[in-house]
């Protein structure tokens, strides 16, 4: 890992959050590293490892690990080789997760997490850099298990995967060398041996698919339905996989329902949430949720802290306070004079509940988000600059003192028809991210099914300039 070292803290640098205005209050490291339990540790290596992998479906195994660019793999590669190098935990082994207990049908995975021990007692880590089904979870496997059975990652599988994704890496970005074909299909006959490559194999069938002809594609796919008796393919027997699939949503968005209520279960809301729109996307792609960012379609479950470091992004909100006020286009204008056309960009009513599941945005947002909805109330415009965190912060204080200077502390009639005081850490025209963790967090404010970055993470100080305030 020595090309990106420098992204992953000493523990001497994990200080404590301990300011309860601070975005990751919640994050559950509120006192000395030394003090916390052997699982709060491991949450917070793995909440460093998962906002620190550029998040890529198709990496490139030449050079994954070094630039911590990739997929679930990557992640539990460079998050071994981070816990041993800080020597926290026993021993740490790399595994393939498969079947889920509400499913209970063995369905092929290409899913690694890690298993670490300390004192016998041992731990599921997840630091895949997706939003998924417990991605980022640290679970005590005596309280809790959520796969069925697992396999280690053995040296020979290893390097047979390592094969597989430069084939999904080299077809991604359409250099499959058609010589090459033969060679392929011994490594898809290689893979076939083992039990845990069974998702592998699946992808690299998929692979071959587009380039043979329909009599061999026809043998290709009845070798995907032998692997996999559940797959698209099986309509009948994957309708059985789907039904279960729907019925565990069906419990989580009954459970999700009740915990609305209570705005004291983010944290749960948030899990069960993310959980529902997941598993809605591997039925329907059409779940997925998009943003124009640098000229392409990204999915927004893809900005993560890493992603805005890489870009030199930062966010800002242009708060409905300031449309209140007519003074919107104003400072929208004057931040894009200075720093130039949003690099993303849209706009959303904050008060209002999230459209896929029903969740308040602004209680993911910041441990105190529950006060501020009122306040938000009307058109949000969250944008996405390339610039400086200090310059933007400043441009952002200029504005807030000289449109507000008279305003402040005064009780005005607010848009809802009551009276609401007009204060400085609430209606105060524009908001910024102090750092990249924040940033990525508030840029999909309005999309907390697809944070990745959460406010219940510790974010890594190594992607946390100091800011100049």
């Amino acid at each position: 890992m020595e090309n990106y070292n420098k992204l992953l803290p000493k523990i001497s640098e994990l200080k404590p959050i301990t300011d309860c205005n601070n975005t990751f209050y919640h994050c559950g490291f509120n006192s000395e590293f030394n003090s916390l339990n052997f699982q709060s540790k491991l949450q917070i290596i793995c909440d460093i490892v998962r906002q620190s992998i550029f998040p890529n479906p198709y990496p490139n195994p030449n050079n994954d690990i070094e630039q911590m660019n990739g997929d679930c793999y990557t992640a539990c590669k460079v998050f071994k080789a981070y816990i041993e190098e800080l020597n926290i935990g026993d021993t740490c082994k790399i595994v393939f997760a498969f079947d889920r207990p509400f499913v209970n049908m063995d369905k092929p995975s290409r899913h690694n997490v890690i298993i670490v021990e300390k004192n016998n007692q041992k731990y599921l880590v997840d630091p895949t850099p997706y939003v998924g089904y417990n991605y980022g979870e640290v679970i005590d496997l005596s309280i809790y298990n959520p796969y069925n059975y697992y396999i280690e990652l053995k040296s020979d599988v290893d390097k047979l995967l390592q094969q597989i994704q430069k084939i999904r890496y080299l077809d991604s970005i359409n250099m499959i060398n058609l010589d090459n074909l033969e060679l392929y299909y011994k490594i898809l006959s290689e893979s076939l041996k083992f039990n845990e490559m069974r998702g592998y194999s699946i992808s690299l069938i998929k692979i071959l698919n587009k380039y043979v002809n329909d009599n061999e594609k026809n043998k290709l796919n009845k070798l995907v339905i032998t692997i996999d008796k559940y797959d698209k393919l099986n309509y009948e027997q994957y309708i059985k996989y789907e039904k279960k699939i729907l019925g565990q949503i069906s419990k989580w968005e009954e459970e999700l329902n009740d915990l609305v209520k209570d705005d004291n279960t983010a944290k749960r809301q948030l899990r069960l949430a993310q959980n529902i729109v997941t598993e809605y996307k591997f039925l329907n792609q059409t779940y997925e949720r998009y943003s124009n960012l640098l000229g392409k379609n990204y999915r927004k479950s893809f900005i993560n802290p890493r992603v805005l470091y890489e870009y030199g992004l930062n966010e800002i909100m242009i708060k409905p306070s300031a449309y209140f006020i007519n003074v919107d286009n104003t400072i929208r204008n004057g931040f894009i004079n200075y720093f130039g056309s949003p690099i993303g960009e849209y706009k959303i009513d904050l008060s209002q509940n999230t459209v896929q599941t029903g969740i308040k945005p602004m209680i993911f947002s910041h441990p105190s988000g529950t006060d501020y909805i009122r306040s938000m109330i009307g058109t949000s415009d969250i944008i996405l600059l390339k610039g400086n965190v200090d310059d933007i912060y400043r441009l952002k204080k200029y504005y807030r003192n000289k449109l507000c200077n008279d305003l402040w502390y005064r009780n005005i009639i607010w848009s809802d028809g009551n009276l609401i005081e007009w204060h400085p850490f609430v209606t105060n025209l524009v908001h910024s991210a102090d750092n990249y963790p924040e940033a990525s967090l508030h840029y999909n404010i309005g999309y907390p099914e697809h944070q990745n970055m959460t406010r219940f993470m510790y974010p890594n100080p190594r992607l946390c300039k100091e800011l100049k305030k």
